[in-house]
């Protein structure tokens, strides 16, 4: 625990299993994220999972994008598992409607891979734009490289 407010102290920032704040809980990213998260079974603690989610945030804020990243690259892992184990299926399906339906959703997975990857790429690269004023017409615009 920091040396923030104890949980139990309803204001905006904080939710308690005992008393539960609707507000925080509705308008509070981490609030809403610590439900969701405790309501998978990952931990049953929704206030332990709010306290951890707000240091988190406060790492993205100061500038440390480690755990974003981490956390793509663990996801593109296993949307490439996901796809890996659909193609097979669908490879070794014997009726070809199941076939197909494997075979959709692995290239879903695929798809969703890419992307994943790329949101990383642009993370760790992030592209600059540049102002370029025409001789011309002396419009200023916006060139994305």
């Amino acid at each position: 625990m920091t040396d923030e407010q104890p949980l139990t102290k309803p204001d905006e920032t904080t939710i308690s299993n005992t008393e539960p704040r609707v507000q925080a809980t509705a308008l509070n990213p981490s609030a809403v994220a610590a439900v969701i998260v405790s309501a998978l079974g990952a931990e049953p603690d929704v206030c332990a999972i709010f306290e951890e989610l707000r240091e988190q945030s406060k790492e993205i804020r100061a500038g440390d994008m480690s755990r974003l990243e981490d956390m793509l690259f663990n996801q593109s892992c296993a949307l490439q598992s996901i796809f890996t184990d659909l193609a097979s299926r669908a490879i070794g399906g014997s009726l070809l409607q199941q076939s197909q339906a494997y075979m959709q959703l692995a290239l879903k997975a695929q798809n969703q891979c890419r992307q994943t990857l790329a949101t990383l790429a642009a993370i760790k690269h992030p592209q600059h734009a540049i102002f370029v004023k025409q001789q011309n017409n002396a419009i200023n615009q916006q060139v994305n490289n």
